[in-house]
């Protein structure tokens, strides 16, 4: 109970700070980051804690790199050998332009991180390492240099074993670095050799060959490698497609990409790629070829669909466009994506005069989404183009008078921007809610107009236009003529 009292206590100590820390208060985010070595046990941790944070913020006040290192060292002292502690201490040594001193540090890492589970954190320092000895700046480079290779060949030489793989990885990475790519192939052919039942070995030997241009060499290990790593069957047969498009073989691209899709839904990621490849190249017959034929096994591959109405579009088929853009819509997708379909649709709706059509998906889209921010993003950003007797036709959804449900429909989102998302949207809500005058939305203007208010670091231009909504809100408001609105209003004119 103890331990998880200390741990929120930590989560809270940390959080505070961090919003003290963006309202411009230093000292007091600080204060609140020096209590973690108390609270954070053993204490070594809290002091690697206290360091890691400092450094996190060191780019905006270089003394705090100083301090890091001071609380990194409490924590050394009793952990010397913590391969964590030591990578930080390396990359603050590195941010204080010590490259000699970082690299001692980078290489007992490497050391140390001997356990399987720190793989990732031995192959940075690796990286570190050959950045280090490659790159500018280290005194001594070239004998420095000169003697990490001499003691990797020497344990290459001893034969296989786990230090001679990190060693050849160490020399290939570095010859990769250098740019000596016949070199690099060599010393990955060598580790294949050395370890011929690691699918690993292979799939790196593939890479370098492909990165030196021995491209009919990488093919073969490619599919050498295919049988062996069952994991790696997509990504290789995406690797095949590139280089049969690289060497003009469509027909043995498409074979790789159609192999890819046939091992399942992951494997559109062969025919998606070869469509990008086949659209930079110009062969557009090709790319609709790989997105439709995507589209067939996956219609819900909402990147996909965003990109062949795009080629759509620059090849002048508008109408086929307009639909997959709309499909995408009424589909759903990341929400970047659907920001980039709306645009288009909305231009596209605009050329052929059917915002309207666009209205209705826009709602559906906030009922299906209340929660989200850009379906209602969309509903604004259609109604800023749509004509008001355009939104009144479908408010009356073809009768003399609204209906209800659509009524319901456009208000409830609408009400919903007032208080959410930026300040522009929130002024443009205030704004169309004033235009259409539906019920049950005076209260919901007053309010707004009476208490919104800009952050208390706002600009001034920001001030102006979160003033402008109010105004916008208040007006829209009063222009109802509601008399539950009235109380609210009395309530500004009192302030």
């Amino acid at each position: 109970v103890a331990g998880a009292v200390h741990a929120a206590l930590d989560r809270a100590h940390v959080a505070l700070g961090e919003q003290l820390w963006e309202m411009g208060q230093r000292k007091e985010a600080l204060e609140q980051w020096e209590q973690l070595p108390k609270l954070v046990k053993p204490s070594h941790q809290g002091w690697y804690r206290h360091a890691e944070i400092l450094a996190d913020h060191s780019n905006m006040d270089r003394s705090l790199g100083d301090a890091a290192l001071e609380s990194l060292a409490k924590a050394l002292a009793s952990k010397p050998n913590e391969p964590a502690y030591l990578r930080l201490e390396a990359m603050l040594e590195e941010a204080r332009n010590r490259p000699d001193r970082a690299l001692q540090i980078w290489e007992k890492v490497r050391g140390l991180a001997r356990d399987p589970t720190q793989e990732l954190l031995r192959a940075e320092a690796r990286t570190r390492i050959v950045e280090l000895i490659a790159g500018p700046g280290l005194p001594n480079r070239a004998q420095k240099r000169a003697a990490a290779v001499t003691d990797a060949e020497t344990a290459l030489a001893k034969g296989p074993s786990p230090e001679a793989l990190e060693a050849g990885l160490f020399l290939a990475e570095l010859y990769s670095r250098e740019e000596n790519y016949t070199a690099a192939v060599q010393m990955y052919t060598k580790l294949r050799d050395l370890f011929p039942s690691d699918p690993d070995r292979l799939m790196e030997l593939a890479v370098a060959q492909r990165r030196a241009g021995l491209i009919d060499e990488a093919m073969r290990t490619y599919e050498q490698l295919l049988p062996l790593d069952p994991a790696r069957e997509i990504d290789v047969l995406v690797a095949l497609t590139e280089i049969s498009h690289d060497l003009d073989r469509p027909e043995e691209a498409r074979q790789a990409a159609i192999r890819a899709l046939e091992r399942g839904t992951n494997g559109v990621r062969a025919l998606l790629r070869l469509g990008e490849l086949s659209e930079r190249r110009g062969d557009t017959e090709q790319a609709l070829w790989c997105y439709e034929t995507v589209l067939e096994v996956e219609p819900d591959h909402a990147r996909t669909r965003m990109q062949l109405a795009d080629l759509q579009l620059k090849t002048g088929e508008i109408e086929a466009a307009t639909k997959n853009f709309r499909d995408l819509l009424d589909g759903g997708g990341p929400a970047d994506l659907m920001r980039e379909a709306g645009a288009r649709a909305l231009d596209l709706a605009e050329v052929t005069d059917s915002i309207d059509e666009l209205l209705d998906i826009a709602v559906k889209r906030t009922k299906r989404e209340p929660n989200a921010d850009e379906p209602r993003d969309f509903l604004l950003a259609t109604l800023d183009r749509a004509d008001l007797e355009q939104v009144e036709i479908w408010l009356r959804a073809d009768g003399s008078a609204h209906d209800d449900n659509r009524v319901a429909a456009m208000r409830r989102p609408l009400v919903a921007a007032l208080s959410r998302g930026s300040i522009n949207n929130r002024m443009s809500a205030a704004e169309h809610l004033g235009q259409l005058r539906l019920p049950d939305t005076a209260v919901h203007l007053a309010r707004t107009g009476a208490h919104l208010q800009p952050p208390r670091d706002a600009t001034h231009a920001v001030r102006q236009r979160f003033m402008a909504a109010r105004v916008a809100a208040t007006r829209a408001a009063g222009e109802l003529d509601d008399p539950e609105s009235i109380p609210v209003m009395a309530e500004m004119v009192g302030d």
